[in-house]
C-alpha cells in the first residue's frame, strides 16, 4: 500500500510505531524522536511484551492495541496512524498474509529488505552503489559491516540524523516499484515513516 499523506485538516493526532525487533529499530526511533524534540504526543514508540518477532506476532500486537485504544478513546482512535516496522528476511507467507491482512485494517507497514539495517546503511551509500554491490548485501551481518567502515561507533546523532535527507532520498531512489506490497529487490519503505514524523519537528 503507497503511503498518501492526508489532508492537513486530517493529520494524524497521534502516530504509534510498532517494531519486529526489540532493540536496533526501538533505539533508533526512540533517539530520533528526542534528537527532533518530537513530542510523544504525536509520535510514540509501543514496546512489546513478547519477544516474538515474525510479523504476525506483531500484527496481533498492533490489532490488540488498537482495540484497547478504541475501548479508552472512542473518538480519537479514529485519527491514530499504526505503523509496522518489519523485515523481508525469511519469513515467506507469514510476511504476505500479515502485511494483507494489515492494509485490510488501514496500518500501515515499513518494510525493509532484507532487514532494517539497509537503512543505516543508506546514510552513507546511494542507491546506485546498493544495487551494485547487492551480492554483498544479503544479510543482516553482511549490511553490518558494511555500516562498520562508515560509521565505526555506531553513533546515531552525527552519523545518521544529520543524514536524515540523505537516507531517505536514497531510499526513495531504490523503492522504483512502491506500488508493490512487497519489495521485489533489496531496500527499505522506513523512509515513508521517517517523512511523517518528521512533520512533527
Amino acid at each position: 500500500m503507497k503511503y498518501t499523506r492526508k489532508a492537513k485538516d486530517l493529520k494524524p493526532r497521534k502516530i504509534f510505531i510498532f517494531t519486529e525487533g526489540s532493540v536496533t529499530e526501538q533505539i533508533y526511533f526512540k533517539k530520533f524522536i528526542d534528537y527532533f524534540k518530537i513530542s510523544q504526543a504525536s509520535v510514540q514508540v509501543i514496546d512489546r511484551a513478547s519477544s516474538k518477532s515474525s510479523p504476525k506476532a506483531v500484527l496481533d500486537y498492533v490489532i490488540e492495541f488498537e482495540q484497547q485504544r478504541k475501548q479508552l478513546e472512542p473518538v480519537l482512535y479514529k485519527r491514530y496512524e499504526y505503523w509496522l516496522v518489519i523485515d523481508y528476511d525469511k519469513w515467506g507467507t507469514n510476511l504476505i498474509t500479515s502485511i494483507k491482512k494489515a492494509e485490510r485494517r488501514n496500518y500501515y507497514i515499513a518494510l525493509s529488505r532484507p532487514c532494517f539495517e539497509i537503512w543505516f546503511l543508506l546514510h552513507y551509500r546511494n542507491a546506485q552503489s546498493i544495487i551494485q554491490d547487492q551480492t554483498n548485501l544479503c544479510s543482516k551481518r553482511e549490511i553490518n559491516k558494511a555500516i562498520q567502515t562508515h560509521n565505526p561507533s555506531r553513533s546515531y546523532e552525527k552519523n545518521y540524523f544529520e543524514k536524515t535527507d540523505f537516507a531517505t532520498q536514497n531510499a526513495e531512489d531504490l523503492d522504483i516499484d512502491p506500488d508493490q506490497r512487497i519489495l521485489q529487490s533489496i531496500g527499505t519503505r522506513v523512509y515513508r515513516l521517517v517523512k511523517i514524523i518528521s512533520e512533527y519537528k
